[in-house]
């Protein structure tokens, strides 16, 4: 959340189930704050970047582990004016090389007032090409404010399942953004296979109509499923479909999950091959060094 516009001292109304981590604003505006679940880990960051002075940009970030998932942290950012200068993006800069210490997927998001639409900005191109510097992705691609995007969710999570999106909360001018990567897990003997099929479709759309009474949407095209099981099984059932409003969604022998690729056996043996071949490709481009530099060095 940002632009909370509440001080230190004024108390908000506690959420049941959820618990509030907040950086209230000093001044005449701003304020930001992140509201989670209760069961989910969450610790507050003090990176070396807290706020720019001389733009008057206001950051949280905060370290999330749900289960035994990896960790991964979210930083919420306020940038109250529109002019985009260069020292602007040198704070952007060094919250990035902040995040990155921390080795993990981040997600800064927040009303960073940059209009992304005008790209033929000098400054723009450099906010930018800083983004490509750092291999990140800025997952708003609509408007979020009278035809402006402003409102951006920069990540350098390369799960390229992961996307945003945007709606209209009624109490705002500006859309708010979200991510939308949804997942559903059922499990049961194979026997039972056409009942877990229709619990499946049965949930997604009510998914789906939760989602249309709060103005989101799933995208149904990208939609997959996996069925996971001993290599017997597998082969009993085949291919399984079905349809959900007019889209078929078929079963796949793998999809990748937060940047994990899962196989329809567990073998990890994609995940691995892919890990591999990422270190190769580090490792090769290091190989010219091996002339200049000593083990010592």
């Amino acid at each position: 959340m940002t632009e909370t516009k509440v001080y230190s001292n004024i108390k908000i109304m506690n959420i049941p189930g959820y618990e509030i981590i907040r950086r209230d604003r000093t001044g005449s505006g701003g304020g930001v704050a992140i509201i989670y679940k209760s069961y989910v880990k969450c610790k507050m960051l003090e990176t070396s970047t807290i706020t720019n002075d001389e733009s008057k940009i206001e950051l949280l970030s905060c370290k999330f582990q749900i289960g035994m998932r990896k960790s991964f942290i979210v930083s919420v950012l306020y940038r109250p004016k529109f002019n985009l200068t260069l020292s602007d993006i040198d704070f952007f800069e060094s919250i990035i090389s902040d995040l990155k210490l921390f080795k993990c997927n981040f997600f800064i998001c927040g009303d960073f007032n940059i209009h992304l639409e005008n790209t033929c900005s000098p400054n723009v191109k450099k906010f930018n090409r800083l983004l490509l510097r750092h291999s990140l992705r800025e997952l708003v691609q609509t408007p979020t404010r009278q035809g402006a995007r402003l409102d951006l969710i920069l990540t350098n999570d390369d799960d390229i399942s992961i996307t945003a999106k945007t709606c209209q909360p009624l109490v705002s001018d500006h859309d708010a953004t979200f991510i939308n990567d949804t997942q559903l897990v059922i499990a049961g003997p194979v026997h039972m296979l056409p009942y877990l099929i229709h619990k499946l479709k049965s949930d997604l759309l009510a998914i789906l109509e939760w989602m249309d009474k709060n103005g989101m949407t799933l995208n149904l095209d990208k939609t997959q499923f996996i069925l996971i099981g001993s290599t017997s099984n597998l082969n009993k059932v085949g291919v399984v479909e079905f349809e959900v409003n007019g889209i078929v969604i078929k079963s796949q022998n793998e999809l990748k999950s937060l940047g994990l690729i899962i196989d329809s056996k567990l073998s990890w043996s994609k995940h691995i091959n892919s890990i591999s071949r990422r270190f190769h490709m580090v490792a090769t481009s290091l190989y010219p060094l091996k002339k200049v530099m000593s083990q010592s060095s």
